[in-house]
């Protein structure tokens, strides 16, 4: 009998969209991965100043993938 996926959504789960940040003092890059392909993909990247974020930028990019 095979093992089970680790890695597989639950039975009975929709498929989730996922947002990534990977933060830094100056710069937070933006991904959006997919649980029912499995991949990820970048968006875009957003500026920081002195590590606090550009929050309207963003927000913006939430909207876009929402």
């Amino acid at each position: 009998m095979p093992e089970a996926d680790p890695g597989a959504p639950a039975p009975g789960v929709p498929p989730q969209l996922v947002l990534g940040l990977d933060y830094g003092t100056r710069r937070i890059g933006v991904a959006v991965a997919d649980t029912l392909t499995r991949s990820a993909r970048p968006v875009g990247v957003v500026p920081a100043q002195s590590g606090t974020p550009d929050w309207p930028a963003l927000a913006r990019h939430v909207r876009e993938l929402g």
